[in-house]
């Protein structure tokens, strides 16, 4: 699994209230190798919205993560 490593520029854009559906999205927006280790480090960008499609949530995480098996050619 992978292990996180912070939180950034977390902010809260508006309220959220019971009974809302939130909705996440996340994109990596950078990935770097640790050469002769297992695991990588990913930074995502996260942004919540709720059920209008209003923003309610943006911040940044980083974690460290397993690196895949290169395929064989």
């Amino acid at each position: 699994g992978s292990v996180g490593l912070g939180v950034d520029e977390l902010r809260w854009r508006k309220p959220v209230y019971a009974g809302d559906t939130l909705h996440v999205a996340v994109e990596c927006v950078d990935a770097r190798e640790r050469p002769g280790k297992p695991q990588g480090i990913l930074t995502f960008s996260i942004v919540t919205s709720n059920q209008h499609g209003d923003v309610v949530m943006t911040h940044r995480t980083t974690a460290l993560v397993p690196k895949r098996e290169k395929p064989q050619d």
